[in-house]
């Protein structure tokens, strides 16, 4: 009998060790499900700041277009009235000339710009779904870029410094540097100048060898030593309770290390900034 109730003592344990074993692994894949949803979302949200960006640095060439059109029609219809009423003058004729090549002059050089944002904007719709490498000039491409964050800083005495002695082509995944430069641009306007009148983030670009190097840095209030630390880790923020999950840093080591193949390293104490160096392959290999 007493060994028939330890059987079935064990077999009880055994049953009820399952049963556990099961609901954690059940927990873990949803808590891995739910991490895999906020990261998406975060990206997602990045994409859509990017985006944003840009379209709103296309209203003003666009603005500029439509009011130098108007201008010109004004005084296009004012001119003609002039001339069929035979009540025109050399100087109306000289004002119109100079009216007409300055409105002209302006509408052309502001369609350009905004043909230039567009196609940004369809470049970084392409690279946002694109999951494959391709060739592209690194340096032109930043500048494209931190183009698109005019409108966020404008009102703010924060500068934008980007150095790049001499640009090169990269074979690489688009998409990841556009979320990792926009998640580093956002921390420092959200967390290194949050409480600053102004600032200065500076941007440098070369290349050792085979593989491109991207130094980012921000003169803003830095962070502790403790900090500093978890500065990687998934959801660790500072700002948990002003919309911040802190998965910010975790995606960009992410990109950087899994989709990049490069290596990150990160830097930081209180009133010095943060110092980000990014190193990555300069050509990845499409797989077939």
């Amino acid at each position: 009998n007493d060994s028939l109730n330890s059987e079935r003592t064990l077999t009880f344990k055994k049953n009820e060790l399952e049963l556990s074993n099961e609901n954690i692994s059940n927990s873990l894949e949803k808590l891995k499900t739910m991490q895999n949803q906020l990261i998406e979302s975060e990206k997602n949200a990045s994409m859509g700041q990017l985006i944003s960006g840009i379209a709103h640095e296309i209203n003003t060439p666009i603005g500029i277009c439509i009011t130098s059109a108007s201008y010109l029609d004004e005084q296009s219809k004012e001119f003609f009235n002039k001339f069929f009423s035979n009540d025109i003058t050399k100087k109306d004729f000289e004002n119109y000339i100079n009216t007409q090549q300055t409105s002209s002059s302006l509408i052309n050089e502001n369609l350009r710009k905004a043909s230039e944002l567009i196609s940004v904007f369809k470049q970084v719709s392409v690279d946002q779904d694109l999951d494959t490498p391709r060739a592209f000039q690194l340096g032109h491409f930043i500048e494209e870029l931190l183009s698109s964050f005019n409108h966020k800083i404008k009102n703010r005495d924060i500068e934008t410094v980007f150095e790049c002695q001499q640009d090169f082509e990269v074979n690489t995944y688009a998409g990841s540097l556009i979320i990792i430069l926009t998640h580093l641009i956002n921390n420092s306007l959200l967390h290194a100048f949050d409480e600053l009148d102004k600032g200065i983030i500076t941007i440098t670009l070369s290349l050792e060898e085979d593989k491109a190097i991207l130094d980012y840095q921000d003169n803003g209030c830095g962070m502790s030593e403790e900090n500093s630390k978890n500065m990687l880790s998934p959801f660790f923020t500072t700002k948990r309770f002003q919309g911040s999950c802190g998965l910010g840093m975790n995606i960009v080591y992410n990109q950087a290390t899994q989709k990049l193949l490069g290596q990150l390293s990160c830097s930081s104490s209180p009133d010095k900034g943060v110092y980000i160096s990014l190193s990555f392959p300069r050509v990845i290999e499409s797989e077939l």
